[in-house]
């Protein structure tokens, strides 16, 4: 995170997941249906700017999500494979009273 004083903020981070099992015998080979299988580890960056307009008390951001569109296995139960989400443009507004 990184902010100036005249209200430029800038956020970058990275939620890193290690190698998973969908089931409790720890299968390595997926079933047809997907429910069970190893679910690979996966890396998934997100970056925020934002400016903070001291006068007004008001701040606008804009942020992505999946900033490199990974494509990844988010879960496999209870309906088999789910992926996780795509990359994702946010926008907003904050204002305190």
């Amino acid at each position: 995170t990184f902010e100036t004083d005249w209200g430029l903020g800038l956020r970058i981070s990275g939620n890193y997941v290690g190698v998973q099992f969908g089931d409790e015998l720890n299968t390595v080979t997926p079933s047809p249906n997907g429910r069970i299988g190893l679910i690979p580890s996966y890396m998934v960056f997100d970056g925020m700017i934002s400016y903070h307009v001291k006068p007004w008390n008001t701040r606008f951001n804009i942020a992505l999500k999946n900033i490199t569109d990974e494509r990844y296995i988010a879960t496999r139960r209870p309906q088999g494979i789910r992926l996780g989400i795509p990359r994702l443009f946010t926008a907003g507004v904050e204002i305190r009273l």
